[in-house]
């Protein structure tokens, strides 16, 4: 979609709401991406917290937790990449800063 790059007195009505709607698509992937790494946080902190011991949330579980968080933030973020280039988008060093994931977890200790 190379609307972007034209002046905004040439653009049709149309084109006008096609950019609305792709902007709105690439707003809601990134809130999606958002609340997928706030999840991912959330059982990396849990994962801190559970002891192997028996526990009524036993570490098994939260690995299991994790390995389901962390799934849903690669595919977030993957879908949220080709959001950007479905866009025209093409240079991604911002959202790699912003939405990075964290470091892969060793889930053996």
């Amino acid at each position: 979609m190379f609307l972007l790059a034209r002046r905004l007195s040439e653009l049709s009505p149309a084109d006008i709401e096609l950019i609305k709607e792709a902007a709105g698509a690439l707003a809601r992937s990134g809130e999606r991406l958002e609340k997928a790494l706030s999840e991912l946080q959330s059982a990396e902190e849990l994962l801190d917290q559970s002891p192997n011991n028996g526990t009524p949330f036993s570490r098994d579980e939260a690995i299991e937790q994790y390995k389901k968080a962390r799934r849903k933030a690669e595919t977030a973020r993957y879908l949220y990449i080709v959001q950007r280039e479905a866009v025209g988008f093409r240079n991604h060093k911002f959202a790699n800063r912003i939405y990075a994931l964290p470091p892969l977890r060793d889930l053996t200790a």
